[in-house]
Parts: C-alpha cells; sequence; structure tokens
C-alpha cells in the first residue's frame, strides 16, 4: 500500500525507506559475495597449504634412525644418560622415553596421527635435549661457528608449528575428524527437520 500526501505521489518517508531498503540488499549481496569470492580462495589456497604441512611433517622421519641407533646400542646410550646430571635421576627412564620418543614420534606425525600431541611432545623433549646441550657445552661450537645442538633446535622448530596448525588434509588425522565432522552435521540436520 502506498502512501500519499493527498496527490496521488509517494511521500519522501516512503520512498526514502525503500531506497534504504535497496541499499541494505546491495549491501548485503555485496557482503555475500565477498565471503564467497575469500571462501573460494581459501579453498584454492589450501591445497597447498597442505601439503606444505605433509613435508612439514615428513621432515622429522629422520629422527627415526637415530632413535634406532640408540635402541641398539641401548646400554651405551643408557650410560651416557646415567653420567648426565639430569639423567643420573632415573637413567633408564630416561634413555628409554628419548629412544621411544626419537623412535614414536616422528612415525605418528609423518602419518598425521595425533599430529597435534606428537608435535607437542617432539618439540619438548629436543628443546629439552637442546637446554641440557645449551647448560653443559659452550653457546656456540668453536669448530663451525654455528650454535651448538642445532640439530636439537630444528626438530623443535619443524614440529612445533604443527601443534598450532594440525596435520592438515593430507593425514589420518583429518580422515577421522572429517567422519566426525560428517555425523555431527548429520545430527545438526535432523535436528532442524524436526
Amino acid at each position: 500500500m502506498k502512501s500519499t500526501d493527498g496527490t496521488g505521489r509517494e511521500s519522501k518517508g516512503t520512498a526514502l525507506g525503500k531506497e534504504n531498503d535497496r541499499l541494505r540488499a546491495e549491501h548485503a549481496e555485496t557482503h555475500r559475495r565477498s565471503l564467497i569470492d575469500l571462501e573460494l580462495a581459501r579453498t584454492k589456497n589450501r591445497r597447498w597449504t597442505d601439503f606444505g604441512l605433509l613435508l612439514l611433517r615428513v621432515l622429522p622421519i629422520i629422527m627415526v634412525m637415530h632413535g634406532i641407533h640408540k635402541a641398539q646400542g641401548y646400554s651405551g646410550f643408557r650410560d651416557t644418560v646415567a653420567k648426565n646430571q639430569f639423567g643420573a635421576i632415573a637413567p633408564d627412564v630416561f634413555a628409554l622415553m628419548i629412544v621411544a620418543g626419537q623412535i614414536a614420534l616422528p612415525i605418528l606425525i609423518a602419518l598425521g596421527l595425533f599430529t597435534r600431541l606428537a608435535g607437542f611432545f617432539e618439540a619438548l623433549m629436543m628443546a629439552f635435549v637442546w637446554v641440557l646441550m645449551f647448560i653443559l657445552q659452550a653457546w656456540m661450537d668453536p669448530k663451525t661457528g654455528g650454535i651448538n645442538g642445532e640439530s636439537a633446535l630444528l626438530y623443535v622448530f619443524l614440529t612445533l608449528p604443527l601443534v598450532f596448525t594440525g596435520a592438515g588434509r593430507y593425514s589420518i588425522d583429518y580422515l577421522i575428524g572429517r567422519g566426525r565432522a560428517k555425523t555431527r552435521a548429520e545430527r545438526r540436520a535432523e535436528k532442524r527437520a524436526v
């Protein structure tokens, strides 16, 4: 129903209201299109991000060789741990934790299984190793001019980002989580249908 001012024309208030409604609808449509474009850009970029996370997850697998080497010469490694001021507290426990951590955690990370948790414990373990190297040795290596314990520090910075990002699309975590997300979505759809 049109408002008139007695002359058969629309009043200024009604015309302004329609113009405001049109502008709001236009703004909402522009906003909706922007969100769709942003989501498409994220989706396209996500593949490369997931590929980068896969590369980041595979690199720590090199540590498995260190763990296997320590496991093969376990008694010698245990004795080395016992000579350390921190390891002397419980050499069997520390030696076993390091060997198990250097074998199991990189495998879990590479597979993308419990990635955030495995990444956290590997970063923690290697940070602890680096701190021990820093405390027991000089800060700089006079032979190379580099920092002592660079490889331990490198493993910290390889695995720590995975604690924050997760494993990405190319992982067992993603497959497990995707199944859970589908069931949650199905449950929400069922609630709406009722």
